[in-house]
């Protein structure tokens, strides 16, 4: 093994450690904190599992720093499913303050996302509003993009010769496209059942069609429903001329339906490389003012691929698709610290409402196979690392929200499950017999470690066989 392969993997090893660590460690110091508040006793508070490397005592309190990194414990008096009321314990104090205790680690995966949010945010910038531009951001090293003279900071500005994306930009209100349906910001995706992400793609198949209307599938992000977002509509094929020029192109199909098409954008260009594995593509890049052409061949590899069937359900199966090894990022701009923390709240605001949507979508059916266990977590931050630890910080973010909306979930062992245990027992105005507590704790436990070996197993088998989860 090289040294670059063994820094690249101490690499995501530190990644996993970071990723882990943080997200459990926030959460367990969340109860600690609000136990000593309100005068708990508070058994252990370690940093890690296994056997411990320091340990020192203070008071009733045991500090530890163990040897496996992944997150961290707290062992407060009486907190134990089953468990006696004890003095100084979780069940000797006032039942709103035993909640507040449970759900500050809830609240501390919240104030974690935020941090991360913030330092990512006055680290690397936030992206500019003003400038679409599509940027090199990085270039993985043996790539396909190092090997074709990709460099950092060139900015992408045609694709196989065409600067447009399949975004609407302009839907003419007496046009074919208006009057089938189409609105200004939709992304054209499909061409009948076939995915499409370059507009020549498109004009190719429009121009080759022998039907009267062609079908097409258009996004609607603004859809509140997922399954809502895709509609198809038949629109008349225009006449249509080969045309050499892209530009032309696009310009005859436009006119023909009614609509101009936007900017090139970072999906037009992923899309394409996609579809493209082992085939040269060529990119036309701004560089020191100068535009240069680059001939890239993307290599093949398997990732989860977003598909939409005809209903609008969304599946992620894996897919054998081209890679050519970069980061592209928008242009940036600076901010401050205050700025910067404002940008962490609605990020973490964002990554908590992102996270309860994502359950819905799952429990609702829209999206389906898209829950991932430990080892995915671990692959995934692995895989961030490569690209650089802003996205491990941000993924950081990312994994407490979900840390935070699953704990809250109603269902044992979670801290949502003790927290209606503790307002049924508020309402019955005595404790829940604590035989009970634990057979149901018990059960819930089961549940998860069975669910969460079941993903383990698939998440496993896939590494195994595609080389991600």
């Amino acid at each position: 093994m090289e040294l670059s392969e063994v820094l690249s993997t101490l690499n995501g090893i530190a990644a996993i450690a970071v990723v882990l660590g943080l997200c459990l460690y926030f959460h367990e110091a969340g109860h600690f904190l609000a136990a000593k508040a309100f005068g708990c006793k508070v058994h252990d508070f370690a940093f890690g599992f296994g056997p411990s490397l320091i340990a020192k005592k203070r008071g009733e309190t045991t500090y530890r720093v163990n040897v496996i990194p992944f997150g961290g414990y707290v062992r407060i008096a009486g907190m134990e499913p089953g468990a006696e009321a004890v003095e100084g314990g979780f069940h000797s104090i006032a039942r709103y303050k035993s909640a507040i205790i449970l759900c500050a680690g809830v609240a501390m995966n919240v104030v974690l996302a935020i941090i991360v949010f913030t330092v990512v945010a006055v680290w690397v910038g936030v992206p500019d509003p003003t400038d679409e531009s599509i940027i090199v951001g990085k270039v993985l090293p043996d790539s396909a993009a190092e090997r074709g003279g990709l460099m950092v900071n060139d900015r992408l500005v045609a694709i196989e010769d065409c600067r447009l994306s399949l975004t609407l930009r302009e839907v003419s209100k007496d046009g074919i496209a208006h009057r089938a349906g189409l609105r200004t910001g939709m992304v054209i995706s499909k061409f009948g059942r076939t995915p499409v992400h370059h507009p020549m793609r498109l004009y190719q198949y429009v121009l080759q069609s022998t039907d009267e209307r062609v079908e097409i599938a258009a996004l609607d992000y603004t859809a509140a429903n997922l399954v809502d977002q895709q509609r198809f509509v038949l629109l008349q094929r225009p006449d249509l001329q080969e045309e050499a020029d892209s530009k032309r192109a696009m310009q005859a199909l436009g006119d023909a339906w009614g609509v101009k098409f936007g900017d090139l954008n970072t999906d037009t260009i992923v899309g394409t490389i996609a579809l493209r594995r082992g085939k040269p593509v060529n990119i036309t890049v701004l560089r020191e003012g100068v535009e240069t052409n680059v001939t890239v061949v993307p290599t093949p590899a398997w990732a989860r691929q977003a598909v939409r069937d005809r209903s609008g359900t969304v599946t992620a199966p894996h897919a054998r698709i081209g890679r050519i090894g970069v980061v592209l990022q928008g242009a940036r701009s600076r901010v401050g610290l205050m700025q910067g923390l404002k940008i962490g709240v609605l990020g973490s605001y964002g990554a908590v409402r992102m996270v309860g949507a994502s359950l819905w979508l799952i429990a609702t059916k829209q999206v389906q196979g898209a829950a991932g266990g430990p080892v995915a977590i671990m692959a995934m931050s692995a895989e961030q690392a490569k690209i650089g630890w802003d996205a491990v910080l941000r993924w950081v973010g990312i994994i407490s929200a979900n840390l935070a909306v699953i704990n809250m979930l109603p269902f044992p062992p979670f801290d949502g499950f003790r927290v209606a245990l503790l307002g049924v027992e508020g309402v019955m105005r005595r404790r829940i017999d604590a035989n009970k507590d634990l057979a149901f704790t018990l059960a819930g436990f089961i549940v998860i470690v069975i669910f969460l070996l079941i993903l383990t197993s698939r998440d496993v088998l896939n590494l195994i066989r595609y080389g991600t989860p």
